[in-house]
């Protein structure tokens, strides 16, 4: 499941927001989580398309009951930086 959420992420991140790019990357991916790099511009929109690739690859794998609205946590958090 992670490897379809992230091609169905991939394919989503191509997209834009207001014209112009999302700009967000993958940083580190474990069995279920995935950590993107994104401005805070466009931090909601990825969150949304996060969840929507993540709930999808759920979808092709598991029960309806399974793979509803609430199998997917995504968070926006600060910068591991700090900045």
């Amino acid at each position: 499941m992670l490897y379809i959420s992230l091609l169905l992420l991939e394919n989503d991140l191509k997209n834009t927001l207001n014209g112009q790019e999302l700009g967000a990357e993958v940083l580190i991916t474990t069995h279920d989580e995935v950590d993107l790099e994104v401005s805070e511009e466009g931090a909601q929109e990825t969150a949304s398309l996060l969840s929507r690739a993540m709930r999808e690859a759920a979808w092709r794998f598991l029960r309806p009951e399974l793979s509803g609205t609430d199998c997917v946590e995504v968070e926006v958090g600060p910068s591991w930086g700090g900045k």
